[in-house]
């Protein structure tokens, strides 16, 4: 004989949002193993790989002898009676020699917190006629926190990650010549105004952000 359970509302209701929260969080563990953590790791790998990350990366290991790989210097770096050359970016924005500029932003991309690194996010549940569709929130690393975290030396509210894409400011008063009292070893700041250098902005973490969302997002 068949016993018929009257189940209350309560129960009804905690059981469709137990199975409703089953549903959620497959789905998220769907998206971050499909899309989000190889977006991640392709992020990473265009980081590194971009030539103006490999050239501070070369420069902090030996600056005097770094080439401009990311071709974002161009022009005539001399001043009469010098013997230059065409300085490298590490050289050129004057950097410690030993340091790694690019830390601050390596640890932003592997960073999890919210407000930091690259979060997935549940964000809300919406109910329609086809059922319920769940939302969520795929952010890239936070440039403003990037560019506190990575001061030109000499310009403390200035970021060369910043710079990189929008100019850098003293082009014109760059020396490629190894003095005693550069810090990278790779060159100086002079008061003379050179003639023809030119710093050309070039796409960065901009673009790295971009292609990033555009990845971990499902089609």
């Amino acid at each position: 004989m068949a016993i018929y359970i009257d189940i209350p509302l309560r129960t009804r209701q905690a059981i469709i949002e137990e199975a409703g929260l089953t549903v959620r969080r497959e789905a998220e563990r769907v998206i971050k193993r499909e899309y989000f953590d190889p977006a991640v790791e392709q992020m990473k790998q265009d980081f590194l790989s971009h030539p103006v990350t490999e050239e501070l990366k070369l420069g902090a290991q030996n600056a005097a002898k770094t080439p401009n790989i990311s071709g974002t210097l161009e022009g005539d770096f001399k001043l009469d009676g010098e013997d230059t050359t065409t300085p490298n970016l590490f050289s050129f924005i004057g950097f410690n020699e030993g340091e790694d500029p690019t830390v601050p932003i390596e640890e932003a991309l592997n960073s999890r917190q919210p407000g930091i690194g690259p979060t997935l996010e549940f964000k809300e549940k919406q109910k329609n006629d086809k059922g319920v569709r769940f939302v969520f929130q795929v952010s890239a690393p936070d440039e403003n926190v990037i560019y506190n975290d990575t001061p030109m030396p000499g310009w403390d509210d200035m970021s060369w990650a910043y710079r990189i894409e929008h100019g850098i400011p003293g082009i014109g008063f760059f020396l490629n010549a190894e003095r005693k009292n550069s810090l990278s070893g790779g060159g100086i700041q002079v008061r003379n105004k050179l003639r023809g250098g030119r710093f050309r902005p070039v796409s960065y973490l901009t673009t790295i952000f971009k292609d990033f969302l555009r990845r971990a997002t499902p089609k």
